[in-house]
């Protein structure tokens, strides 16, 4: 009886430190103001980001843990993990967007802990922004830059 205790015993530590190998998310410090564009025209194709928002952080920031919400869409972050310029894109199910240059909209920036997790996110700023109009020139130029 006393060593099946002790095993129950074990099982229960044994669990504690996976609990505690839990990632917390990194935080990042926003420099400058961010920019919300918005494309004109739309282009109404699925999978086609409709909005950016670029920033600038203080320190270079790995923008696979960065999720900018804008109106409560979400979209993906690109920049290079050595560069604190950073670029969030915007997507639509059906390539409209419900933003509209000149509307202000309130944009939140969150720090994930790690790649591909939606969870646990901390919310690191949060800005009011006026929306730009961003029309791609065709030339290569798809995406605003910092």
């Amino acid at each position: 009886m006393r060593s099946s205790s002790k095993l129950v015993i074990l099982a229960t530590v044994g669990l504690a430190p996976t609990s505690a190998l839990a990632q917390t998310p990194p935080t990042f410090a926003l420099r400058g103001t961010p920019v919300l564009y918005v494309a004109t025209p739309q282009s109404g194709k699925p999978d086609t980001p409709v909005a950016w928002v670029t920033f600038r952080t203080q320190e270079p920031t790995d923008s696979r843990k960065t999720v900018v919400r804008v109106h409560g869409m979400s979209g993906r972050t690109f920049g290079g993990r050595s560069t604190p310029c950073l670029r969030s894109t915007v997507v639509t199910d059906d390539g409209r967007s419900p933003l509209h240059a000149g509307n202000r909209y309130v944009v939140s920036f969150y720090a994930r802990a790690g790649i591909g997790q939606s969870r646990p996110r901390t919310l690191v700023a949060t800005r009011t922004l006026s929306a730009h109009a961003f029309r791609s020139t065709g030339r290569g130029r798809s995406a605003p830059s910092c």
